[in-house]
């Protein structure tokens, strides 16, 4: 028996989806899911069912209840094969899965459900495929700045976009650069480029419509964020190129995920 903890922004949920859906097709044994509502909360809730076209298990309250009582357990220390990924009897799974293993399936398990697009994402969507080559430019802030996430996860510097963008230039002087951002006036401020459109979605459009924009390009520069990753792990675009952070996290101390394909470029 396994229990999957579904927490965390979108680029999270995506991960840990993909590994229940790896343990249920093993076929070792009953597996369950647990929504961490208090942590989804925290980052806009759970928006992995709204935004492709997947149905998430039913949370039955005896999953609740077990899932509560391993979690005081770890708390207490005691009983520590019960959430210990690296037991084998481990039943409460409670971390990101982020590693390439889970996701070999990812592109054929995540579908864009059909949803209503505003006249002004309809006009990004036009411009984007309209673009000889569309790359897309994530700049991660908002609570990456709030408490101690700057010393621990990082802000990526202008200059790792700089970098990334004339390597790409090299490559592709028809490049149209999209840029997505949480704090996209600030964006506009530091970046001036004759090849560039700033996407300022309407308030009322969630966030995945940014997501779903940034799989229509050809190429992108992510943030060290798992949103950013997806934006370009899904493109629909077979070969394309993607630049990331070779810096994932500011802290030293704090191991970079291995998630990234072979053929990305680390910066």
């Amino acid at each position: 028996m396994k229990i999957i903890c579904l927490k965390g922004g979108l680029g999270y949920q995506l991960f840990e989806y993909c590994r229940y859906r790896q343990l249920l097709e093993a076929k070792e044994g009953k597996v369950y899911m647990f929504r961490d509502f208090r942590k989804l909360k925290q980052h806009n809730h759970l928006l992995i069912s709204q935004c492709f076209d997947i149905e998430l298990p039913p949370q039955y309250l005896m999953v609740t209840i077990l899932t509560l009582a391993i979690k005081t357990l770890r708390i207490l220390h005691l009983w520590s094969s019960l959430y210990d990924d690296t037991s084998r009897h481990c039943v409460l799974i409670d971390d990101y899965s982020q590693e390439k293993r889970y996701i070999k399936n990812a592109q054929q398990l995540f579908k864009f459900r059909k949803f209503t697009l505003t006249p002004l994402t309809t006009h990004y969507l036009s411009l984007i495929n309209e673009a000889q080559y569309p790359v897309a430019i994530h700049v991660r802030r908002g609570d990456y700045l709030l408490a101690d996430n700057p010393s621990n996860i990082g802000v990526c510097d202008i200059s790792y976009y700089q970098k990334a963008i004339e390597t790409i230039r090299k490559q592709h002087t028809d490049a149209h650069y999209f840029f997505f951002s949480d704090d996209i006036e600030w964006v506009r401020n530091h970046f001036s480029d004759d090849n560039a459109t700033f996407i300022k979605k309407e308030e009322t459009e969630p966030d995945y419509v940014d997501l779903y924009l940034m799989t229509k390009c050809k190429a992108h520069i992510i943030a060290n964020s798992t949103f950013s990753f997806w934006g370009s792990l899904l493109t629909d675009h077979e070969k394309h190129l993607c630049i990331y952070p070779k810096r994932w996290f500011a802290n030293p101390e704090w191991t970079v995920p291995d998630i990234f394909p072979s053929h990305w470029i680390a910066l």
